[in-house]
């Protein structure tokens, strides 16, 4: 069930967002009521969307992801969307972050932890 939930998702938002010249810049409208829905029904806990995002598209998809979240979203998101120990900024995962949720912020070159 958990699978297909994530695959129905990867569907939709394939369907609804199908020019790859738009990407990692879009927005999928009413993504948080069918994110809702497929939790419940795959009996999943989250479903996230999480576009692959080049160095050189960094800080402008950071930019367009704080206006869409600060400016144009419709409540409601969790808690803490959109927000980090750090501040404002794409952000990896680190067991040795030393910071409360264990984030850092991605270099502005884009580097990874994994050297690629």
């Amino acid at each position: 069930r958990k699978k297909l939930g994530a695959i129905s998702m990867a569907d939709t938002v394939a369907w609804s967002r199908p020019n790859s010249s738009e990407w990692p810049f879009v927005v999928v409208p009413g993504y948080e009521q069918l994110a809702t829905n497929l939790i419940k029904t795959s009996k999943a806990r989250t479903l996230g969307l999480c576009p692959l995002v080049t160095p050189d598209q960094l800080s402008d998809f950071e930019d367009f992801a704080y206006d869409y979240f600060e400016n144009t979203r419709r409540p409601p998101f969790p808690n803490g969307t959109a927000i980090s120990s750090f501040g404002k900024g794409v952000w990896r995962k680190s067991r040795t972050a030393g910071t409360p949720d264990g984030r850092l912020p991605v270099p502005p070159d884009g580097s990874t932890m994994w050297g690629s």
